[in-house]
Order: structure tokens, then sequence, then C-alpha cells
């Protein structure tokens, strides 16, 4: 059984995550639900949804939580601050 975030090739944790599935990761490990990421980025439900299951997928994380403490511990994470992601809408 593989540990999360181990990757099987010769390439780092990460290195294969677009510039759009950083982004949506930055914003999952603030605790954003799907619906607000959507909403900050004007795209869809169904985009982010893709987006969160390529992230798991190259991390080889369970879950959101899962995916962020691993992109933390390689140092992935953009340094952003709660306080820069809006409200949610509604």
């Amino acid at each position: 059984m593989s540990e999360p975030g181990v990757k099987r090739t010769g390439h780092g944790i990460g290195d294969d995550l677009t510039r759009r599935e950083r982004e949506i990761l930055d914003l999952v490990a603030l605790g954003m639900s799907n619906r607000a990421i959507a909403d900050e980025l004007v795209v869809s439900l169904h985009t982010v949804r893709n987006h969160v299951q390529h992230v798991l997928t190259k991390l080889d994380a369970h879950s959101k939580h899962e995916a962020a403490v691993v992109a933390a511990r390689a140092g992935l994470l953009a340094a952003r601050e709660r306080n820069d992601v809006p409200p949610p809408h509604g």
C-alpha cells in the first residue's frame, strides 16, 4: 500500500499539477467549499469537482483534507492568508 503523497515516479510531489489545479489546491487548503471555489474562480461546480478529483489522484490523497496536508508538507501551497479570500456569495 502506498503512502499518501509518495509518487511512484522520479518526479517530486505535485510536479504534475497544472497551474489551475494548484490554484484549486490553495483554495481547498484554505477550507473553501467546492461551491465557494467555483464562485471565486467563476467556473462551474462541475469544473471544480473535476479539478479536485485530479488533484486527489495526482497527490494520491483520499480526501481534500489529506490533499491539503500532503501539499503543505511538500511546500506546494501559495503563501495566502484566509482573509485574502472573499466570503462565499449568498
